[in-house]
């Protein structure tokens, strides 16, 4: 649960580092979040904030999902 409660923390981070410049840039992370229940697979549960504040920061710092394949 430790990690879960640092989500904020890193939406913020994301958040502060699109203030700090005007020029464009690119982040590549997995974030090991999802912007919608369907994307989730495996049993267990998520937390009801995640989905909605994870899709909140994307649009917040205009990041954009790259989608991966297996």
């Amino acid at each position: 649960m430790q990690e879960i409660g640092r989500r904020n923390e890193s939406w913020n981070f994301l958040r502060n580092l699109v203030g700090a410049s005007s020029l464009p840039w690119c982040a590549f992370r997995n974030f090991n979040d999802i912007r919608s229940s369907d994307e989730k697979k495996g049993r267990s549960k998520r937390a009801y904030w995640l989905i909605p504040g994870f899709k909140q920061t994307m649009l917040d710092t205009w990041l954009f999902d790259l989608h991966m394949s297996e």
